[in-house]
C-alpha cells in the first residue's frame, strides 16, 4: 500500500480527515447546526469530481438524513435511528476513501 501523490488523492485524505471530525463534532453539535449540511454539500461537490470511487446514493441518503435532523421533522427517538445511519454513512466515506487515497 502506498498514498497517491496526486492532487485527488490528497483531496480524498482531506476530506477523509474532515469526515473524522465531522463524527466527532456532530454528537456535541445542536441539531439545528448547519456544518452537517455543508459537510454533505461538499461530499456531494466531491463526488462531482470524483472517479467513480464512491456510491453517490450513500452520500445522497446522507444529505437527506441531514437535512430530516436538521430540521427536525420527526419525533426524538427517531432521529436516534437517523444518527445511527449518519454514522453507517460516515464510515462508508472513511473506509471508502482509505481504500481509494492508500491503493
Amino acid at each position: 500500500m502506498h498514498l497517491r501523490l496526486t492532487d485527488f488523492g490528497i483531496l480524498t485524505m482531506a476530506l477523509v480527515v474532515v469526515t473524522i471530525w465531522m463524527a466527532g463534532v456532530r454528537s456535541k453539535l445542536p441539531n439545528e447546526s448547519n456544518w452537517p449540511l455543508v459537510y454533505w454539500g461538499l461530499m456531494i461537490a466531491y463526488l462531482r469530481w470524483s472517479e467513480d470511487i464512491m456510491n453517490p446514493y450513500v452520500i445522497y441518503v446522507g444529505l437527506l438524513i441531514a437535512l430530516f435532523i436538521r430540521f427536525e421533522f420527526l419525533a426524538q427517538g427517531f432521529i436516534r435511528v437517523l444518527y445511527v445511519v449518519e454514522w453507517l454513512c460516515w464510515g462508508y466515506v472513511i473506509v471508502t476513501g482509505l481504500l481509494y487515497a492508500l491503493s
